[in-house]
C-alpha cells in the first residue's frame, strides 16, 4: 500500500476556496460580516442530523438501541441493521469533518510567515 502525503501547495485553490470564502452581509450594520462557507455547511448538517435523530422513526430507534438494546430487540427493532447504518453513517461524518479540517489547514499553511 503506497501513502501519498500531501502538502500544501498540492492541494488545490479551489478546495480551500470554500474554507475561506463566504456570505457577506452588510445591511444589517455598518460593517460587512462574512459568514464562511463552512459554518454555514455545519449549521446546514446540525439542522439535518436533527430531523434525522427527532423527528424520524429512524431516530426514534437509533435511541431505544443506546437506551436499551434488548428490550430494543426485544420491541422487534432490527438492532444489528441499524447499529451497522449508524456506524456508516458516523463514518460519513468523520470524512466531511476531516475535509473541513483540510481546508482549514490549507488556508492557514498558504499565508503562513506572509504579511
Amino acid at each position: 500500500m503506497v501513502v501519498k502525503q500531501f502538502f500544501g501547495r498540492d492541494i488545490p485553490s479551489e478546495f480551500s476556496n470554500f474554507a475561506r470564502d463566504g456570505f457577506v452581509i452588510d445591511f444589517i450594520f455598518a460593517i460587512p460580516i462574512k459568514i464562511p462557507f463552512l459554518t454555514v455547511t455545519a449549521f446546514c448538517i446540525l439542522v439535518i442530523c436533527w430531523i434525522i435523530l427527532e423527528q424520524s422513526q429512524f431516530g426514534r430507534r437509533l435511541y431505544a438501541i443506546g437506551g436499551n438494546y434488548e428490550a430494543a430487540e426485544l420491541a422487534g427493532v432490527q438492532v444489528k441493521k441499524l447499529r451497522l447504518i449508524a456506524f456508516g453513517l458516523t463514518g460519513t461524518g468523520v470524512q466531511l469533518q476531516g475535509l473541513c479540517t483540510l481546508q482549514e489547514l490549507h488556508q492557514q499553511t498558504q499565508h503562513r510567515g506572509r504579511d
